[in-house]
C-alpha cells in the first residue's frame, strides 16, 4: 500500500484539495450563518453547529496533515508519515466524530469525554506501531476498532429509539424532527 505512486497524479491532488475545501466551506457555513439555508425557517441548536463545524475543520487538517506524505519519496519516509497522520486523525477525527453523533441526540445533554476514552486506546496503539515501527499490533487495533463501531451502532440505535419515545412524549409537530432521525438510521 505504501508503495503506491501518487506524485504526479494531478487529477488525484485536485480531488483531494475540493474535498478539503468542502469540509472548510461547510465549516464556515456552520459557524457563520445562523439559520437554515434549505429551511430558513428551522433553527438548529448552537451547540450541535459547533460540534459539527469542528468536526469538518478537523477532517481538513486531517487532509493537511497528509498532504507531506505526498512529497515524500522514500517508503520508509511514507510509511512513518501515514502513520503520525493516521495517529492524529485517532486523537481528533475519531473522537469528534462519535462526539456530533452524541450531540445531535438532543433530549439531554450526555457526557462527551467518553468519546475521547473510546479512541485512546487506538491512539496509544498506534503511537505504539511509530515508536516500534511493527504491524504486530495491526491485527488488534483493527479489531478493537471494528468493536468499537459495533458498540457505538448498537448504542445509537437505542438511543435513537429512546429519543423518538421523548419526541412523541414531549412535542405535538414532529414532522421535522422525525426526518433526520430516520436518515441516522438508514446510515447507519
Amino acid at each position: 500500500m505504501y508503495e503506491q505512486e501518487f506524485q504526479g497524479d494531478v487529477f488525484y491532488m485536485m480531488f483531494y484539495a475540493v474535498v478539503a475545501a468542502m469540509s472548510m466551506i461547510a465549516c464556515c457555513y456552520l459557524l457563520f450563518r445562523r439559520a437554515n439555508a434549505i429551511a430558513p425557517d428551522i433553527k438548529s441548536p448552537v451547540r450541535l453547529r459547533r460540534w459539527t463545524a469542528t468536526f469538518f475543520a478537523t477532517i481538513t487538517l486531517c487532509h493537511l496533515w497528509y498532504l507531506p506524505t505526498y512529497f515524500l519519496s522514500s517508503s520508509d519516509d511514507r510509511l512513518l508519515g501515514y502513520l503520525i497522520a493516521g495517529l492524529l486523525d485517532c486523537m481528533t477525527a475519531i473522537p469528534l466524530a462519535i462526539v456530533v453523533l452524541l450531540v445531535m441526540l438532543q433530549d439531554r445533554r450526555r457526557p462527551l469525554w467518553p468519546a475521547f476514552v473510546m479512541a485512546a486506546p487506538l491512539a496509544v496503539g498506534m503511537a505504539w506501531r511509530i515508536a516500534s515501527r511493527s504491524d504486530d499490533l495491526l491485527p488488534i487495533l483493527n479489531a478493537y476498532f471494528l468493536l468499537m463501531c459495533l458498540g457505538l451502532i448498537i448504542y445509537m440505535v437505542r438511543a435513537i429509539r429512546q429519543y423518538g419515545r421523548w419526541l412523541r412524549d414531549n412535542y405535538a409537530d414532529l414532522e421535522h424532527k422525525e426526518v433526520w432521525q430516520s436518515f441516522v438510521v438508514l446510515g447507519i
